[in-house]
């Protein structure tokens, strides 16, 4: 089983507090809470302190049905999926996202809480960029179709590329558009 992607300290400290960490990942934060971690353990409690505010403030909303719709379905398929030996994904029931970069849409297809990880389809249209980001965890990129150009190489149907936990990602582009699979960490691209 691989490692788990452990962000900077502050950032962890926030998303244990609210708790948006795998398992893996917030058994590593208790595991230093353990030891006696106690700048750790003060960002973790500010973070939790801000977080109880910001509930107690916030009236709840209900979210608009096509949010909730497409929320509640992927609840339902990563439940499935891991009460299942085997998950299915079948393209007509695809559910294709918009993910705030012009021309660019996400299709998940598992995520894996447990590892850390997820596996999705990026569609970009052609003259798409993707802006430069960091990588927390590894990310592994196929290209199914199209091109992309990124640290400096183009890459076509066929083409591989793996970026390491720790590296930061230049911004990647596409002359006429392209679909790849990725494998990413949970935080990478939510």
């Amino acid at each position: 089983m691989a490692e788990p992607s452990i962000p900077p300290d502050e950032e962890l400290a926030a998303l244990y507090a609210t708790g948006a960490l795998s398992e893996a990942q917030r058994a590593a934060v208790e595991a230093r809470l353990e030891q006696g971690d106690s700048e750790l353990a003060e960002m973790i409690g500010r973070y939790s302190r801000s977080t109880e505010a910001l509930s107690e403030a916030a009236d709840p909303i209900d979210p608009p049905p096509s949010i909730k719709s497409s929320l509640m379905a992927r609840v339902r398929a990563d439940v499935a999926a891991n009460d299942e030996p085997f998950f299915f994904q079948l393209a007509q029931s695809a559910q294709w996202e918009e993910i705030g970069i012009v021309g660019a849409r996400a299709r998940t297809l598992f995520v894996d809480r447990e590892r850390g990880i997820k596996t999705f389809l990026l569609r970009l249209e052609a003259g798409s960029e993707v802006p430069p980001h960091p990588h927390h965890a590894a990310e592994e990129c196929y290209v199914i179709e199209g091109d992309i150009v990124t640290s400096g190489r183009r890459l076509g149907p066929g083409d591989y590329l793996r970026a390491s936990a720790g590296t930061m990602h230049d911004a990647t582009h596409t002359r006429n558009g392209c679909l790849l699979l990725i494998t990413a960490g949970i935080d990478e691209h939510d």
